[in-house]
């Protein structure tokens, strides 16, 4: 959806991709950062905004173990943007099962997505430039 509405904004953002075949992947760089620091310390500095949206999504039959990554990943992608700006993306897990959330709600995650999301918040918390998003 991004990819759709922002060339309205004149925004040339660098695209991201983990694996695979990038559909007319002219301007997307793919690697996996959770093995290549490099690659994704690269991709940080070649723009003037960080958008992180990348995290594993909780679900049936998805491993678990991937949601340990998230805090270190976290941490590379806030010294990569050395100072940008940066909004990161948490999630709504931090707040446990409340159907309604407001950002001033204690955290209290109820599972390992929602506790890892709470550890990579809290990497970020003195990091210039950083914005989390609660989604």
């Amino acid at each position: 959806m991004l990819r759709r509405y922002w060339p309205a904004f004149d925004i040339e953002p660098l695209w991201q991709a983990r694996q695979g075949r990038v559909p007319d992947a002219g301007d997307w760089v793919v690697f996996d950062p959770r093995t290549d620091p490099l690659a994704l310390a690269r991709a940080c500095a070649a723009g003037d905004v960080v958008l992180d949206l990348a995290g594993p999504v909780p679900g049936p039959g998805r491993k678990t173990d991937s949601f340990t990554a998230i805090p270190a990943l976290a941490r590379a992608v806030g010294h990569g943007a050395r100072g940008k700006p940066l909004l990161w993306a948490s999630s709504a897990a931090v707040y446990g099962a409340r159907a309604l959330c407001a950002e001033t709600d204690p955290l209290s995650p109820m599972n390992a997505y929602g506790r890892a999301k709470v550890q990579a918040e809290q990497v970020l918390s003195d990091m210039a430039g950083v914005c989390r998003l609660r989604i």
